[in-house]
């Protein structure tokens, strides 16, 4: 079992801390916040507002990163990676650091790594390792979905780090996926939202133009979600690098614009579909 020090005792790290903790690890947690360190006590768990390590120990970082509106406010991402840093300065042993909030892809390399490092006057692998573990969590059931997680992505350059943070969760379940480098797996968290969002805007858009004809959006939903493999399969279209052509596809997409005009209804998102993919057709293979 681990010693894990949860930096950030929000939805995410409270969740994945308590989580952890329930299948044996020795979980505390440091907060900003005097009122969730007050109720992690009263909750009989170690907590504190100061980052102090023995070493050898594994940090989670699960702290805020907003928006900006374009792009990610990393200032008190980068706050408490230069905290942990000096905390490893002072560790007998190496601390594997795990972030585990939403960042940009290449920020452990770019960023973390280097700030680590400058804090604590120590080396990658030296003093420290860093692994990418993002978080799945959903903000109303985030603690169920940190006891039953369907997925764990884990990725880092040191093997050794990605594989004992992989171990640390492996007892709560979930797909492993392991990756060479933490840069891929910050990139499965971004798009794993994006995706999502654009989902939701597909159906917001087809809700619009269902309106305007006076056709219930739900269910047309309810068939289309169950005909159309992209609902079902989960391989379906995911190659990228080709763009989608057969007899159907095309034409029904113009359909769909050319009906969505017709009726002043904006489609930009069906729109932004065949712009992609028109692109793709004319790009030198």
């Amino acid at each position: 079992m681990e010693r894990i020090i949860v930096v950030g005792a929000g939805v995410v790290g409270s969740a994945t801390g308590r989580a952890l903790a329930t299948v044996g690890h020795d979980v505390s947690f440091v907060d900003i916040s005097s009122e969730r360190v007050e109720r992690l006590i009263a909750d009989h768990f170690t907590a504190s507002t100061t980052v102090q390590l023995r070493g050898g120990e594994v940090v989670l970082i699960s702290v805020p990163t907003p928006s900006t509106g374009a792009g990610f406010d990393l200032s008190i991402m980068e706050g408490a990676i230069a905290t942990i840093g000096e905390a490893i300065a002072t560790a007998s042993t190496l601390v594997t650091v795990v972030i585990r909030s939403t960042v940009p892809p290449g920020f452990s390399q770019s960023i973390a790594i280097p700030l680590l490092a400058s804090r604590s006057g120590k080396s990658l692998g030296e003093g420290f390792s860093v692994v990418s573990a993002p978080e799945f969590l959903r903000e109303a059931t985030a603690l169920n979905d940190a006891l039953h997680p369907w997925v764990l992505v884990v990725g880092s350059d040191d093997r050794d780090g990605a594989e004992r943070v992989a171990a640390a969760f492996s007892p709560l379940g979930g797909e492993v996926h392991l990756f060479p480098n933490a840069t891929a797996a910050e990139m499965v968290k971004i798009v794993h939202n994006s995706y999502n969002a654009a989902k939701i805007s597909f159906w917001n858009e087809i809700g619009m133009v269902c309106s305007a004809i006076d056709v219930d959006t739900n269910a047309v939903a309810a068939v289309v979600s169950k005909s159309a493999e992209a609902s079902f399969n989960p391989n379906y279209g995911i190659r990228s690098g080709f763009a989608f052509g057969g007899a159907c596809l095309p034409k029904d997409l113009d359909g769909l614009i050319g009906f969505a005009h017709g009726a002043s209804v904006p489609v930009p998102l069906l729109e932004a579909v065949r712009l992609v993919n028109h692109t793709m057709e004319h790009l030198p293979s």
